[in-house]
């Protein structure tokens, strides 16, 4: 863990080795639209929980869509696929 991570942890803030312990199934997006569709620019998590299955809380949440911006994006574009192969068959 680097410096700023020790840091930012002591002030309370997310940071990336905390991504382990999200559980992304729990993920709810909002902003995502068929016209985004694969990149999502707009895509944000409203609610996901921790390993635990605790909420995390708003500041949580800013600093979880902050930080993992990309994995989320990266999350609804998987989800989305998932989706689409299945409504083929």
């Amino acid at each position: 863990m680097s410096e700023q991570e020790v840091f930012d942890r002591l002030r309370g803030k997310l940071v990336i080795s905390d991504f382990d312990r999200i559980d992304m199934e729990t993920c709810l997006m909002e902003g995502d639209n068929y016209y985004e569709y694969p990149d999502y620019h707009g895509i944000y998590c409203f609610s996901v929980c921790w390993n635990n299955s605790v909420e995390l809380n708003e500041d949580e949440l800013e600093d979880f869509n902050e930080l993992f911006y990309d994995e989320i994006r990266q999350y609804a574009f998987d989800q989305s696929e998932q989706q689409n192969i299945g409504s083929r068959f």
